[in-house]
């Protein structure tokens, strides 16, 4: 009796000492692997020896300088160089080997900070070599650089074999330096390109086109040159907030499809507003059903009457964010009237006076002609209107047109918000 529990014992140790990992498919092996960071991927070779080389064909590959220095406690320049210098040694021995591989990449990540000692050329060198890969998303993030002429370029060719055979869908860039190269890569090569989003970045191109773009976002991007055109007939969704030049130009051409679109108004390096075409970039966003409009300056429309304003005939939602209205509410005035479809109005944080010299008496005495030049509108179909201010902001004379207006529209809601003033 007792040999015959000895022998089941030992069958139950055989079973559990069976290598289960080395019996999971491929494709579920890869799909945990996806969830990890690189250097994590490439540890996974000594749970079971069929995972042994798995790493070199995972779908995505995540990339983090941070991250792979998150337990490094050495506050010597020395030893930082030293552990710099070791992950530049497996950034390398990584992507050579992903790229002998032979097989694509669904996403590949990129982040390499400057507070870890990262360069702006060796992230150079493994976007190339990432780019080698196909991968359909793409996400970089370079080591930040106060001169933006130090910035890490993209490399000069996005596509990695014959026409046709790019297969990036979604780019993702922080801190890069992009020239006209890329532009032209980008209207020539990535003709399955659906969503770009540039964030801190220099813009040294002139001339932006994609035919297959759906979703653009410039944020916080320095435009180099004095003008940007920016083409792609089927966009839907477009953010835009440049620092330029004061004298800075920047158009949008055949966007036809676009459906949403928030526009910040642009200062130049000297944090002055600049003054460009805001009239005709409206313009070209008059098919938008959702606008978000930051810091735009009634001085910027001309001051003649009549302004030929834009109609906006499927705008529904509108939100103008500390913009100046204009002493007559001349901006708001021109969005009531040319919006026939509006149905929800923000007005948050804007100012109503032209100059300073004007006081909080003065803007009321003035507040019965103000209503009469707002009360003429087209916005019939208006729901909701919200004010959103702080405590020390006079609305008074803007509430007042805004309920000139309600007055004839039963369905319309007038909805005050007060908020805390940011420290």
């Amino acid at each position: 009796m007792d040999s015959s529990r000895k022998k089941a014992r030992t069958c139950t140790c055989n079973v559990q000492a069976e290598d289960r990992l080395s019996a999971l498919p491929d494709a579920l092996i890869h799909a945990i692997m996806s969830f990890l960071k690189a250097h994590q991927v490439v540890q996974t070779c000594v749970l079971a020896k069929r995972w042994m080389h798995l790493w070199r064909s995972v779908p995505n590959l995540d990339i983090d300088l941070p991250e792979f220095n998150s337990k490094m406690t050495e506050h010597d320049r020395a030893a930082k160089e030293a552990r710099y210098a070791k992950f530049v040694d497996f950034a390398d021995y990584l992507m050579v080997h992903r790229h002998q591989n032979g097989t694509f990449l669904d996403t590949f990540r990129l982040h390499v900070d400057a507070t870890h000692q990262g360069r702006p050329a060796d992230a150079a060198r493994w976007v190339r070599r990432g780019l080698k890969c196909s991968p359909r998303v793409l996400h970089i993030r370079c080591p930040f650089q106060e001169s933006f002429f130090l910035r890490a370029e993209m490399p000069s060719e996005l596509r990695c074999g014959p026409p046709g055979s790019c297969r990036l869908t979604k780019l993702h860039l922080l801190h890069v330096s992009l020239n006209h190269s890329f532009a032209e890569q980008i209207s020539s090569v990535c003709d399955v390109l659906e969503e770009l989003e540039l964030k801190s970045c220099s813009i040294w191109f002139r001339k932006f086109t994609s035919p297959s773009l759906k979703n653009l976002i410039i944020d916080c991007c320095r435009a180099c040159s004095n003008r940007l055109s920016i083409t792609a007939p089927h966009l839907v969704s477009l953010h835009l907030n440049l620092e330029a030049t004061y004298d800075s130009v920047v158009s949008v051409n055949e966007m036809v499809s676009l459906v949403k679109a928030s526009i910040h108004n642009w200062i130049d390096y000297r944090g002055n507003v600049a003054h460009d075409n805001h009239c005709e970039l409206l313009s070209s966003l008059s098919n938008v059903t959702s606008l978000e409009l930051l810091g735009f300056p009634i001085r910027l429309l001309p001051d003649e009457e009549p302004v030929e304003f834009p109609m906006f005939k499927n705008l529904t939602t509108l939100l103008l964010d500390d913009c100046e209205l204009g002493d007559k509410f001349q901006l708001l005035r021109h969005f009531l009237q040319n919006s026939p479809n509006l149905e929800r109005l923000t007005v948050k944080g804007c100012k109503f006076s032209k100059g300073s010299k004007k006081g909080k008496g003065k803007a009321r005495s003035k507040t019965s002609s103000q209503c009469q030049d707002a009360v003429h509108f087209s916005c019939w179909k208006l729901k909701y209107t919200e004010i959103i201010y702080k405590g020390s902001d006079n609305i008074g004379p803007l509430v007042n047109v805004l309920i000139e207006v309600s007055d004839r529209l039963p369905k319309n809601t007038l909805t005050l918000t007060k908020v805390e003033a940011a420290v």
